[in-house]
């Protein structure tokens, strides 16, 4: 019910509604108005609205309607008022970050205060390891560490940085703090700030990777983690090809294993040794190839080594599959495979719906 998506002003008076600023702001159509009229950025008025909301401001950061007033003040206020609100925000912060509304102020401002603003804001929070868990585990409160991660100065991270090393497969694992762990792979650089997450990590591929939240952080360091890191888990994935590509969760890393090591030159050879460890032995009944197949979640795997093999590996993979049209056509993921080996190579020249 932000000022973005809602109707016409409604039809108040100002005065009468700054009277009664806590009661108004906390009914829809009172927090219509007044952020309509923030919206306006009337320098008078919006003061105005300042000096009434400010007293109150915590209050307002935990209803339905009034948090959308605190927010468009945070947008459309000035520097000075901005540094009130602030100031007036960091005094129950851990509350804040972690109630259904107030979370979302807590959002608005770090995306709109200035970096000695913002640190003022997280200053309880960043005060110890304890509470930066507490938010990173709340399902309200890793929304506020993730805009943290994206919107204050690299070199201010520490602190979050510093609490995902302290435990990286517990985070890892888990269903919100995986989401800060894939904003800091997303933002941070490699080399420089993530050595200890990416070092925990990488040693953890089989157990992140089976893990319904973990295999997203899995997948995320293949995309955005160091060459080193790329590498070692494109040979985790070789060395232990059917234990990650039945699996529901790890399958996916496989998926994208293929993705990335087909994006990347530097990848070319861990690329080869990647498929040729999946294609197996040539007419090995027992090759993995011929074991994922059929598989429900291995087939997909075969798809994408269809769309990304290269060179030698791309025709040693025709010619298997080729070899094994009669069995393929007899189930549901093998017309599947025969479908992307007719996008790929044009053979066979018809396939049955699948």
């Amino acid at each position: 019910m932000d000022g973005n998506d809602i109707g016409p002003k409604p039809d108040l008076n100002l005065a009468e509604v700054l009277s009664k600023i806590e009661t108004s702001a906390m009914e829809k159509t009172g927090s219509m108005f007044l952020q309509i009229t923030l919206k306006e950025r009337n320098p008078e008025e919006t003061s105005s609205i300042f000096h009434a909301i400010l007293p109150v401001v915590r209050q307002l950061a935990y209803d339905q309607f009034g948090n959308f007033v605190v927010q468009k003040l945070l947008e459309n206020s000035d520097e000075d008022q901005r540094e009130a609100l602030s100031q007036e925000l960091s005094i129950d912060a851990m509350k804040t970050c972690n109630e259904k509304y107030g979370c979302r102020v807590m959002q608005k401002a770090i995306e709109v205060l200035d970096a000695e603003m913002q640190t003022k804001v997280v200053s309880t929070i960043k005060a110890s390891p304890e509470n930066v868990m507490t938010c990173i585990k709340s399902m309200h409160g890793n929304h506020v560490i993730q805009v943290c991660v994206q919107k204050m100065p690299l070199d201010s991270l520490g602190w979050i940085i510093e609490a995902v090393e302290s435990d990286v497969e517990f985070i890892a694992n888990h269903m919100y703090g995986c989401r800060v762990v894939q904003r800091l792979c997303e933002r941070c650089d490699p080399h420089e700030h993530l050595v200890g997450i990416l070092d925990g990590a990488v040693k953890l591929v089989d157990k992140l990777s089976q893990d319904q939240h973990g295999n997203y952080v899995v997948q995320c360091v293949l995309q955005h983690g160091r060459l080193e890191d790329k590498r070692h888990i494109l040979q985790a994935v070789r060395e232990r090809p059917i234990f990650f590509a039945k699996n529901k969760c790890s399958s996916n890393v496989v998926e994208r294993c293929m993705e990335i090591a087909a994006e990347s030159e530097e990848l070319a050879a861990a690329r080869e040794e990647l498929l040729g460890a999946f294609i197996g032995r040539p007419g090995d009944p027992n090759a993995p190839l011929r074991q994922l197949m059929e598989d429900k979640f291995g087939n997909f795997i075969v798809q994408k080594m269809l769309k990304h093999s290269r060179g030698d590996a791309r025709e040693a993979l025709r010619k298997e599959l080729e070899a094994e049209e009669p069995t393929l056509r007899a189930s549901q993921s093998g017309r599947h495979i025969l479908t992307t080996m007719q996008k790929e190579f044009g053979f066979p020249e018809s396939v049955e719906p699948a």
